[in-house]
Order: C-alpha cells, then sequence, then structure tokens
C-alpha cells in the first residue's frame, strides 16, 4: 500500500512539474495589447515579452524583470539594483497575475496583487478587469542573420547611452558610456537563449518596410539607433522616445539596452578596433 501511495505521490509530482514548465513553455515570445492610451505620451501598444526567465513587461520602455508561473499564477518580480550589481535581483515589487487564457495566439491576465491592478491602469482602460495580449508572428524566417549594432543616446535625465554589436555566432561587444553598468569597452558570447530570443525579435520587424526615422510627439526621450544587416542587406532606423516604431522593433530595442546586463562579458580596451561597424559606432 505504501509503495502505490508512494508511486501515485512520484506522479502527481511528476505531472505537476510537467504543467508548470509547459505554462512557461507557452509564455515564452512576444505579445501585444490591442489597447491604446490617449494622452500626451501617444503610447500605443504595450508589451510582455518573456525571454527564457526574464521578460520586459507592460510599459513601452525596457523594464525587465523575472518571473515565473505557478499552475495558473504569472509573478512578475520587479528587480533592484541598490547593490550596483546587476546580477542582484532584490524583490521590489510583486506584479501577481491569473492566467485566464493561453494558446498559441492569445494571453489573457487578470491582475491579482495590487501592484498588477496599478499596472492595469497604464493601458488606458480603467474599467477592464483582464488584460489581452496578441502574440507577434514571426514574419520571415528564412533571411539568414549576419550581425547587428545599436546604441542609444542620453536623455534629460538618467537614460543609458551605450553602444553593442552582435554577430551570427553570438559574439557581443558592449561599449558603456554613461548611465550603465559597466563602463568602458567589454566582450562576451550570448547564451543559446539570449540568440534565439533576439533571431525571433528580427523575424518579426517588418524590415522592408522600416522608415528611417520614428519620432515621438513628446520630449526628454533618448534616441535608440539600430542596423540589422540580414539576407545580404542592411536595414537601419533611428527611434526617438516610444510610440511609432513597429512593437517588434520596440521590444528588441528594449532587449539589447538590457542585453548586456544578462551576459557575462570581459573588459576589452581593444574592442573598439575590431568592429564590425565602426561608421555606425561613429555616428
Amino acid at each position: 500500500m505504501k509503495k502505490v501511495l508512494g508511486i501515485c505521490c512520484l506522479l502527481v509530482t511528476i505531472v505537476s512539474c510537467s504543467s508548470k514548465k509547459a505554462s512557461q513553455d507557452a509564455l515564452q515570445g512576444n505579445w501585444q495589447t490591442a489597447i491604446k492610451k490617449s494622452d500626451a505620451m501617444d503610447m500605443n501598444n504595450y508589451i510582455m515579452s518573456f525571454q527564457d526567465t526574464a521578460c520586459l513587461y507592460m510599459s513601452p520602455y525596457a523594464y525587465y524583470s523575472k518571473y515565473s508561473v505557478a499552475n495558473d499564477t504569472l509573478a512578475i518580480i520587479e528587480p533592484s539594483y541598490n547593490k550596483g550589481n546587476a546580477t542582484d535581483w532584490e524583490q521590489t515589487s510583486n506584479y501577481m497575475f491569473k492566467i485566464v487564457n493561453l494558446d498559441d495566439t492569445v494571453l489573457e491576465l487578470q491582475p491579482i496583487s495590487e501592484e498588477a491592478k496599478g499596472l492595469l491602469l497604464f493601458t488606458g482602460n480603467k474599467n477592464a478587469s483582464t488584460v489581452t495580449f496578441e502574440k507577434i508572428p514571426v514574419i520571415d524566417n528564412t533571411r539568414p542573420f549576419q550581425g547587428l549594432a545599436f546604441y542609444s543616446t542620453v536623455c534629460f535625465g538618467a537614460c543609458p547611452a551605450m553602444y553593442v554589436e552582435l554577430k551570427a555566432d553570438g559574439s557581443f561587444t558592449f561599449f558603456g558610456e554613461r548611465y550603465t553598468q559597466k563602463e568602458g569597452w567589454y566582450t562576451g558570447k550570448l547564451s543559446k537563449e539570449a540568440m534565439q530570443t533576439v533571431l525571433t525579435l528580427v523575424q518579426s520587424i517588418p524590415l522592408e518596410s522600416l522608415e528611417a526615422n520614428y519620432k515621438a510627439n513628446y520630449t526628454d526621450a533618448a534616441s535608440r539607433a539600430v542596423l540589422i544587416n540580414s539576407g545580404g542587406k542592411e536595414y537601419q532606423t533611428t527611434v526617438y522616445g516610444s510610440s511609432k516604431e513597429p512593437v517588434a522593433l520596440r521590444i528588441l530595442l528594449g532587449t539589447l539596452l538590457k542585453m548586456y546586463e544578462r551576459t557575462e562579458l570581459k573588459k576589452d580596451p581593444n574592442a573598439a578596433n575590431t568592429l564590425s561597424y565602426p561608421e555606425f559606432y561613429k555616428r
């Protein structure tokens, strides 16, 4: 009898763990709302981008947090970097959501915690009890990726200024100029999961119709620019603030802005002499 009970308990544990893993796997990817916030900031789609164990959430900007899934509950833990170390994740807020609906194309969340209810106000629909996201589809996964370059500028506040290059093999170059966790030149290599995140985002951007510039209808914002080398062709765009650009591009820019914090890097003063896109850096 004890043996039978033990086997049953083991099976329950296995099923429970499998369900949790399946839920977290199902969340992986990039999601956007159809809700628009109508105000002077002119922010449109809000996003959830689940990348391995971290995510960008709700805001159009690069708010990165760890997340976990247990049964039908999504927990997003907002980090704190008070120790000055980007690897020290300290819980400051716990955004708890009930997963009401989740399939290959739709994610519906119901806020549970007060912090999560506060986030819902920023979707522009104060009377809604849930918020619905749609999966951002991949447009073209056949075009080979050769690499990219990215830079961001300061704003009137403490917006991080940096330069990043990424090669097809995952080689990563970073230069922290101002308001970054690291300053100077560093090199490293992205994990397989991080590289796949970037590839999926690049494949979800309408590269052929990309505009040269996207400008928000407000000031005191940073500029972010990216050069994407895909299919033997280079595509460049600059985004000021966050408003009119394709949502997949917005997520890519936010991801690149934080990628160095999640990558093991070594100081490399010679990196400036081995850039793939030196003219883009000089901009």
